[in-house]
């Protein structure tokens, strides 16, 4: 008989709820509309566990995107530090019921790179 022998994988537990676990800080939200993490385990938990880059979703994160990209272009000259604040403030606030906006997570994510180029 064969030895039977026992693997085991240790996957880091990150709870999204959890705020200490700051999962946010780890993905990156692509022009496509796409996530990507740098943790390969966590990568692949998003695109094989969670289906998190399924087409249909990549699309509402890049319509997003588009949208707040079009707010921006409407401003007359380039976009200020106010502004973005203003326009990161709403992007991350609850409405009435208590819940954020529909795939706030990529206009978060783009207003905080812009904020980061403006201050530079």
């Amino acid at each position: 008989m064969g030895a039977i022998v026992e693997v085991y994988c240790i996957v880091p537990i990150i709870n999204p709820a959890e705020p200490a676990h700051s999962i946010q800080e780890k993905i990156r939200y692509l022009g496509s509309g796409k996530l990507k993490l740098d943790d390969p385990i966590l990568n692949d938990q998003i695109n094989q566990v969670l289906n998190l880059n399924y087409y249909r979703l990549n699309e509402n994160r890049k319509a997003v995107i588009d949208a707040v990209q079009h707010v921006l272009a409407r401003t007359k000259g380039s976009a200020t530090t106010g502004g973005l604040q203003r326009l990161l403030q709403d992007w991350s606030s609850l409405d009435r019921q208590g819940k954020h906006k529909s795939f706030c997570g990529a206009a978060i994510y783009y207003l905080n790179k812009k904020l980061e180029r403006v201050k530079k």
